[in-house]
């Protein structure tokens, strides 16, 4: 097997990623660990591996998968592949039940990311920490990530992914009772979900602060909000093809 030979390889686990097609990827994964032996560059065998990892994962093998990123951190010091697979190997952990060994993980990506001033990386390793103890309903650790991925997404300009964190803390804000601040996040991640047109974030944000006016009594602002989403529903449909 040629190098040319190899490059069409990974041009097909491109389009097997993309398509979601398990059969294939049971098929690529072989013929890349056969092509592996003849590759002698680490950056190119590490680029493999990372490949065969990633069909791992599409096929669920997640403890195979897991080998493979925690000996691309081993290997390759670049910031690229270390970053990857902290990430990764943490998705991983958390996938097989390990949820303190993926935790852990999640922070060392967190720390990688800004250590190196990567923003967007920052802010997807954030929001998966933040995600974390939300569902754990650790409210204090959950706000405290929830507002690093603001942080980091005010940098990159992300208004979508502000947005969803800012719902999360309203989320918070309402469970502990605070409704004045609670409707304040849910109206500030209704107007940066319509700035970036995310029809999804302003119907959550929207509902949620009509569900907040309702349990204060104030049945007009509900009412309107109510409308509002009807009138958007209609619109939505016109413009649809």
């Amino acid at each position: 097997m040629n190098v040319e030979e190899i490059n069409v390889l990974l041009d097909r686990v491109e389009t097997v990623l993309r398509s979601q097609n398990k059969i294939e990827a049971e098929f690529l994964i072989k013929d890349l660990e056969a092509a592996l032996p003849l590759v002698k560059n680490q950056e190119a065998i590490n680029y493999i591996n990372n490949y065969i990892a990633q069909l791992l994962i599409l096929l669920k093998k997640d403890a195979e998968a897991l080998c493979y990123f925690e000996a691309l951190i081993a290997q390759d010091k670049s910031y690229k592949y270390n970053y990857t697979g902290f990430l990764e190997k943490a998705l991983c952990l958390m996938r097989l039940g390990s949820k303190s060994e993926g935790l852990s993980a999640f922070f060392d990506t967190f720390s990688l990311a800004k250590k190196n001033d990567d923003y967007e990386g920052a802010a997807k390793a954030a929001r998966f920490i933040s995600i974390y103890f939300y569902e754990l309903q650790d409210y204090e650790q959950a706000l405290s990530y929830l507002n690093e991925v603001i942080h980091y997404a005010k940098k990159i300009y992300n208004k979508s992914l502000e947005s969803e964190s800012l719902y999360r803390i309203g989320c918070i804000h309402l469970f502990n009772e605070k409704y004045y601040i609670a409707i304040d996040c849910f109206r500030e991640a209704e107007d940066l979900a319509v700035d970036c047109r995310d029809l999804f974030l302003i119907y959550q944000a929207a509902v949620k602060r009509c569900f907040v006016y309702l349990k204060l009594e104030k049945t007009n602002q509900a009412h309107e909000i109510i409308r509002n989403l009807v009138h958007l529903n209609e619109l939505h449909k016109i413009d649809k093809p």
